[in-house]
């Protein structure tokens, strides 16, 4: 398939709330963690066989294992070496730990994800023993099932052929649950071979009990080049395998993309992650003085504006500023019955803020942590006035500069509305000298610059600001 195919699909699965993910050892590997072959290497060696010409690597942790009288203690080690070492999360793992999943399922033994987890904000609800399949975690956001177990555990690890033979029988919890998301969810596959006997039996259930009603599911491959030093022979052989397996993969509707690097992977997750979060805005604003529309001018302006953002399909994000909150939920909630889905949360995410914090630094600190939480996970953000009244006179709103700042470093992008004066015009102007405007495209900076001028009526900026979405939407 086409990558922005995939990409479109996943964002949907996103949106519904079903997408899944499926994590190999190739989302492990660029944390500095090694593959199944890295991991057996030393051991085969031991065997005198030459790990680069195996294929069936589960039959090579099992000739080490009847090796050594039938004793885990070597292969428990070698887990604990390399994967029970602590490493970072890695760009892939952010990304991920940052969408909207609600089930993870990996073969890897490494924390990766629930550290990535953690890192966001999250609570994991992580499980790798049979024991924990019955218990729920408390506020969980995700689960994160570890079906051939735990570094912290690598004597229960699965990984020789006794384990797959018995998984089944002793896992059996396991192979029900993913056999379930599988149907009801949508999965994407990142850094897997499809190699896992236990994967090609549970897929195989469900195929068959399906019977070519199958969900879509995704997988990402790095498509295969020629190495340095390999023959033309063994890369066209390696080539063409991978070719099958793509067609054979067809059979449980699991659609392949191929991209030429692994850092492709990254940039496919950050369109995801880009096109997931662009219909979900965060509204800065606020306004305590109305010079020089007057008050009933600006309210009437915030109540259109709440409706167009609203009929345009756009999800606001906001903390009801002061003077012209109420103005713009009016005017969203007007819209919100009127459309097709009328639950609110569909559309609305407000969060007033806490005024009555008596400390002056803890109100601060509050209020920067719950705008972080705000901000995270929009796409854009727009900014409109931004003044308020102290001792008698009026300044710019240092919270929506700090808004500004927060959105810079999340990866937000600001949409100032200069022509409504005050923070907004101050945000247009540190905008203009930063990466993120000279990244912009040229048609939505254009859309911009448009309202950046003063007008007489603020009514004059409501149809710019609709082709501003319009032009984002293209």
């Amino acid at each position: 398939m086409k990558i922005e195919h995939v990409v479109l699909r996943v964002v949907q699965a996103l949106r519904q709330g079903n997408l899944s993910v499926f994590a190999g050892a190739g989302l492990s590997m660029p944390a500095g963690y090694v593959d199944w072959k890295g991991l057996l290497q030393p051991l085969a060696s031991e065997l005198g066989v030459d790990i680069d010409r195996e294929t069936d690597l589960v039959a090579i942790a099992q000739f080490y294992y009847n090796s050594k009288g039938q004793n885990r203690t070597r292969l428990s080690q070698r887990i604990i070496d390399e994967i029970g070492v602590s490493v970072f999360p890695t760009k892939n793992h952010e990304i991920l730990a940052g969408l909207p999943i609600g089930k993870y399922w990996t073969t890897n033994y490494d924390a990766l994800i629930e550290k990535a987890l953690e890192r966001a904000g999250k609570v994991a609800d992580v499980k790798h023993d049979i024991g924990q399949i019955a218990t729920t975690k408390a506020n969980r956001d995700s689960v994160v099932y570890k079906m051939h177990g735990d570094a912290s555990l690598p004597q229960k690890a699965v990984l020789i052929k006794d384990d797959y033979e018995r998984y089944a029988e002793e896992r059996g919890p396991f192979v029900t649950a993913l056999s379930g998301d599988l149907v009801e969810q949508t999965f994407l596959f990142l850094g897997f071979s499809f190699s896992d006997p236990n994967i090609d039996y549970i897929l195989s259930r469900v195929r068959l009990r399906l019977q070519g009603n199958q969900r879509e599911h995704y997988a990402i491959f790095r498509e295969r080049s020629k190495g340095d030093g390999e023959s033309e022979e063994d890369f066209s052989h390696f080539k063409a395998r991978q070719d099958l397996v793509i067609a054979d993969l067809k059979r449980f509707n699991i659609q392949v993309v191929l991209v030429k690097e692994y850092s492709d992977i990254t940039l496919f997750l950050e369109r995801v992650e880009a096109l997931f979060r662009s219909p979900r805005w965060f509204l800065s604003a606020g306004c305590s003085n109305f010079e020089p529309w007057g008050e009933s001018e600006v309210s009437n302006f915030m109540r259109k504006l709440g409706a167009i953002l609203i009929d345009n399909g756009i999800h606001i994000h906001c903390g009801l500023g002061l003077g012209i909150g109420n103005a713009l939920l009016t005017g969203a909630l007007e819209q919100v019955y009127r459309s097709s889905e009328p639950r609110v949360e569909k559309h609305l995410t407000l969060r007033p803020f806490p005024r009555f914090i008596d400390d002056d630094v803890k109100r601060a600190e509050l209020w920067t942590a719950y705008r972080k939480q705000l901000i995270s996970g929009c796409g854009y953000a727009i900014f409109i006035f931004g003044n308020k009244i102290q001792d008698q006179t009026t300044l710019v709103a240092n919270g929506m500069i700090e808004e500004f700042e927060i959105c810079l470093k999340s990866g937000v992008i600001p949409l100032p509305i200069g022509a409504t004066g005050w923070a907004s015009r101050e945000i247009m102007r540190r905008l203009r000298g930063l990466p993120t405007w000279k990244l912009m495209p040229s048609t939505i900076q254009a859309a911009v610059e448009g309202l950046q001028h003063e007008v007489e009526s603020l009514e004059l900026l409501l149809h710019p600001i609709t082709e501003l979405i319009k032009s984002i939407e293209r």
